[in-house]
């Protein structure tokens, strides 16, 4: 990737940073040839833009750092000479500015750089000028829904017991007894008078016939 810069070491635009989304720069000074080439016509350089910065950068998904990549440097060569730029001093850091190609007094001249940010890609093009999006912030776990209880079943009506809701027997044991409306009474007879008769006398004679049965019962001695 390679960073079109103005003396204050920015991007003019978005359009000055050349990557794999954006292969080419605006006016086509510089063009990516591959995943790992690209070409650059120095003519074609806006005359703002003073410094041309290349850069790698290990993507957001791979770890590591750039410490890891074994042989990792640029290699330039234009007509009548070239120069070896081969990574140097990296340890934590996942993005560098290997190279630069640079102004000076009306020419261009080649240096390298090796400096890194270990805050990836993302801080390399902040601190050049590119507006890079913030990622998105992950969604809030949605809760589990909550258990729906079943509703409680309806309880038996209980019908309170009838005042004489007993069982039979006990019916029976308790029942009232049935009084007879004439009722046969046992008692010494009745002397006239009200009296009993004075000692040694025979108690009088009724005056009529007893009754053989009085409400169904036997009379004495018989």
């Amino acid at each position: 990737m390679v960073f079109q810069l103005t003396a204050d070491r920015t991007v003019r635009d978005d359009a000055d940073f050349v990557f794999f989304n954006q292969p080419a720069s605006p006016e086509g000074a510089v063009r990516l040839a591959g995943s790992d080439r690209l070409t650059v016509d120095l003519s074609r350089v806006p005359s703002v833009v003073e410094i041309l910065a290349v850069a790698v950068a290990l993507d957001d998904a791979q770890p590591g750092s750039l410490a890891g990549v074994a042989g990792l440097g640029v290699r330039t060569s234009w007509s009548g000479g070239g120069i070896d730029a081969p990574a140097q001093g990296l340890t934590t850091e996942r993005a560098a500015v290997l190279l630069e190609l640079y102004r000076r007094v009306g020419a261009w001249k080649v240096r390298c750089v090796s400096q890194g940010w270990a805050g990836g890609l993302a801080a390399l093009a902040t601190e050049h000028g590119v507006q890079v999006d913030a990622a998105p912030e992950p969604a809030a776990p949605v809760p589990p829904p909550r258990p729906v209880q079943p509703p409680a079943p309806p309880r038996a009506a209980v019908a309170a017991p009838a005042r004489d809701d007993r069982p039979a027997a006990r019916r029976a044991a308790f029942a009232p007894a049935t009084v007879p409306s004439v009722a046969l009474v046992s008692a010494p007879p009745i002397a006239p008078g009200g009296f009993p008769p004075p000692g040694g006398q025979p108690p009088p004679t009724p005056a009529g016939p007893f009754p053989r049965v009085v409400a169904g019962f036997p009379p004495p001695g018989t």
